[in-house]
């Protein structure tokens, strides 16, 4: 057929049921929700003619977090923009798939990390906070569709550069309006630090300050930044995730107002990091930039560090006070001065307490209660709490078994991103290769974070796009690397084998 009459056949399908589909959903809701409807009605349709175009408006819709959320953080079931797109996506993969015959991939670290929520999932048959349990489960599931939808979308390395730019671009956007509000007063989220939960609603969607006793000892308030998701310490890793792939690109780029666009950009997001007024915050900031030099991603040039000092002697005077009052005083790097410090103690002694009583298949997974439970009366606290250490929480949840599961995810993970950066960067491939030591960054900068925080409980799907790119290129390293693995299984294969080509 004509190409010219099918379109015109398929504007008349469109035509046909689209209009009275409108005019029913006009006549039942109002025209905000029907306009979304048939928004959404749209979105759909053109993801699974192009999946593709729905993988970038994913991406593109990570850093919302909170603003596209439809349902309350406290909901046993969540669900947002991303989690939508994503899923919608997905679909549309599968589909395309199953109608192309073509083979969708699999491997080794997508298999270790489905057995470690296969486990995570049977601790919920013993777990004392079922609800918890169930919200977590959900998000890490969440983690292996995203991993496994990046692995099969991405197949050409325009495409990694694409989604990594998008969702810098609206990382720093989201960096932008924070900052906005916080010199003009606006969007203020009043938390008490004793009773909240750290559970947001969709009624303060476009809060991005958080005003609260940081320091629980004091009478006073600090404003923190949370930019789109619920607490400042997720928004920290947010945005000490974009800088390695901020420098990655300053250094690729050679028109210089690209470079000054970036470093802009990274300046902005770096600001936001110290606005989130978290201590940990800051030592994981320094580490990744420290990291970015030591792994070889950025060399120094005198220019380049004349500059950075001249812009941080200018800015110190206009520093808020609030970061003086906790971040920058010394005083408050004290156990003495600092309750937090001390608390978390308490958490890590806790949740080492829990563990020597269930050491092998630990209390069930995404576990909240069991801390506030041991600390009554002992410390204030809300009725939600984690250990506020990765290593502590995961073991505590699933035992030695699950701790040793999501360690060997993490081992062959990093393995593979180390093994395919070599290959690239032996093979004179300068760019995959720099790429590559980025996402090292990213892994070693939010292991350090883990220390202080359950960083890897959080929506961080900034880190799981990283990873997925990661291992794409890993999969089309050059040759060098494959003799190398010679001989050796990858299980992953065991499920699905080969490479889907979305061409």
């Amino acid at each position: 057929m004509n190409p010219r009459f099918a379109w015109r056949r398929h504007a008349w399908l469109a035509g046909l049921v689209l209009g009275p589909l409108i005019a029913a959903v006009g006549a039942v809701v109002s025209p905000v929700a029907g306009a979304a409807a048939v928004a959404a009605l749209i979105g759909a349709a053109v993801i699974a003619k192009w999946p593709m175009v729905g993988f970038f408006l994913t991406v593109l819709v990570i850093p919302l977090e909170r603003i596209g959320r439809f349902t309350n953080d406290s909901s046993m079931v969540t669900f947002s923009l991303v989690r939508l797109m994503g899923v919608a996506t997905l679909a549309a993969l599968i589909v395309h798939a199953f109608l192309l015959r073509h083979r969708l991939k699999a491997n080794l670290p997508f298999a270790l990390y489905g057995v470690y929520i296969g486990f995570g999932l049977l601790s919920l048959s013993y777990a004392a906070d079922w609800t918890s349990g169930v919200r977590t489960m959900g998000a890490v599931a969440g983690n292996l569709m995203f991993l496994f939808l990046v692995i099969n979308m991405v197949d050409e390395w325009h495409q990694v550069t694409r989604a990594v730019a998008l969702w810098l671009v609206v990382s720093a956007c989201v960096a932008g309006f924070t900052t906005w509000q916080w010199h003009t007063d606006r969007g203020r989220l009043i938390d008490d630090a004793f009773a909240s939960t750290g559970q947001r609603s969709t009624d303060d969607r476009f809060s991005t300050i958080l005003v609260d006793a940081a320091e629980f000892e004091t009478s006073r308030t600090m404003a923190r930044a949370m930019g789109t998701t619920s607490h400042p310490a997720v928004y920290a890793i947010n945005n000490i995730l974009t800088l390695p792939f901020l420098v990655w690109f300053f250094v690729e780029v050679d028109r210089r107002w690209l470079k000054a666009c970036i470093a802009g950009a990274a300046a902005l997001v770096s600001y936001n990091v110290l606005l989130t007024n978290t201590r940990a915050a800051l030592l994981a900031a320094l580490a990744a930039a420290l990291l970015c030099v030591w792994c070889g991603l950025i060399r120094l040039r005198a220019s380049w560090i004349a500059a950075a000092a001249a812009v941080l002697f200018c800015a110190v005077p206009f520093i808020p006070p609030a970061i003086y009052e906790r971040v920058l005083d010394p005083d408050n790097w004290s156990l003495e001065k600092s309750l937090t410090l001390r608390a978390r103690l308490l958490y890590w002694e806790a949740g080492l307490e829990a563990i020597a009583e269930n050491p092998m298949g630990g209390i069930g997974i995404g576990n909240q209660a069991e801390i506030p439970r041991r600390l009554e009366g002992i410390l204030p606290m809300p009725e939600n709490s984690t250990a506020h250490n990765e290593y502590i929480q995961t073991t505590m949840e699933l035992g030695l078994v699950g701790a040793a599961l999501f360690a060997l995810f993490l081992a062959v993970l990093y393995r593979r991103i180390r093994w395919a950066e070599s290959a690239y960067d032996s093979a004179g491939e300068i760019s995959p290769a720099r790429f590559l030591t980025a996402v090292r960054v990213a892994f070693l900068s939010t292991l350090i974070y883990a220390v202080q925080v359950d960083v890897m409980h959080f929506p961080l799907k900034g880190w799981w796009l990283a990873m997925g790119l990661g291992l794409v290129l890993y999969e089309f390293a050059p040759a060098g690397i494959r003799e190398e693995r010679r001989g050796q299984p990858d299980f992953g294969a065991v499920a699905w084998s080969g490479v889907w080509n979305s061409r």
